[in-house]
């Protein structure tokens, strides 16, 4: 069929007509995705706003309560009973504070210092465990009894006066939260601070974010998504990538997870306890 001069001019028309639909869809769907993609930004930015005083917050003031009780307790009593009587007057009765327990680095010349356990060097002085436990809790009074042994903290990773973190399940799938607070920069006296892990780490359940926090070591020690990210991960062995462990303390930007996963990721280095908290949303489009 030939094409008369109208013919032509309006096929070229319909050309152009289509070429432009398709451009405006194109610069339609590119906006839209880069509104998406900044609209997600701003939540997992928000999210971890939210968390981030909240948990130092928390850290701090449970911290603060056992120092001030274990500097207390330290001062010269008659009796070892008095110095228990003292401290059991003094505990706080919040239901999250499971137990205390104060302990004194041994002199380094000590021949009896069994230098393969974790609490070799340092000896208990005393612990309490706190009374107001619910019933429903009361089977954790006779593992309180030998944590000592049946779950050693490694007290050495509070060299300079650091705080450390320990996560430990007990055979009843409990989990305690543990910190052992130095008094000083030597870390002769540490405070050791048993938790309900579970209820501490509960403000993680309103989020529809990937929310965890993970210690110096790069273990997770609190997570919104045990599926992804469970409690006791490392995540530098699993994911020696992730982008909190720069040197920045915020930041944001994607990166692929341990699952393949791409995220859109804020994090930031809490200001105390050398922990740093993270949010993420998968961002699969």
């Amino acid at each position: 069929m030939r094409l008369t001069v109208g013919r032509k001019l309006s096929l070229i028309l319909i050309i152009n007509l289509v070429g432009g639909i398709v451009g405006a869809l194109a610069l339609l769907t590119n906006y839209y995705m880069s509104e998406m993609s900044s609209n997600f930004e701003n939540g997992v930015r928000e999210n971890l706003k939210n968390y981030v005083g909240r948990m130092t917050s928390d850290i701090k003031r449970y911290a603060d309560r056992g120092l001030i009780l274990a500097k207390a307790s330290t001062r010269s009593f008659e009796t070892a009973e008095e110095q228990k009587r003292f401290v059991l007057d003094n505990f706080d009765v919040d239901k999250k504070f499971l137990s205390l327990g104060l302990y004194g680095k041994l002199r380094e010349n000590n021949n009896n210092t069994n230098t393969t356990s974790p609490f070799s060097t340092y000896k208990p002085a005393w612990r309490i465990v706190n009374q107001s436990i619910p019933d429903n809790l009361k089977f954790l009074n006779p593992i309180f009894e030998n944590i000592d042994t049946a779950y050693p903290f490694n007290f050495l990773q509070t060299k300079g006066g650091g705080i450390d973190f320990q996560v430990t399940k007990t055979q009843e799938d409990f989990r305690l939260l543990r910190l052992a607070v130095p008094l000083d920069k030597l870390s002769s006296i540490i405070m050791l601070i048993e938790l309900d892990h579970d209820k501490f780490f509960s403000l993680f359940s309103g989020t529809t974010y990937h929310t965890y926090l993970f210690d110096r070591n790069g273990i997770i020690i609190g997570s919104s998504s045990p599926q992804i990210y469970p409690v006791g991960l490392d995540l530098k062995a699993t994911l020696s990538s992730h982008p909190a462990f720069s040197n920045s303390k915020t930041g944001q930007s994607r990166y692929d997870n341990h699952k393949n996963t791409t995220q859109i990721i804020s994090y930031e280095k809490l200001s105390y306890g050398d922990l740093t908290m993270v949010s993420e949303l998968s961002y699969d489009i």
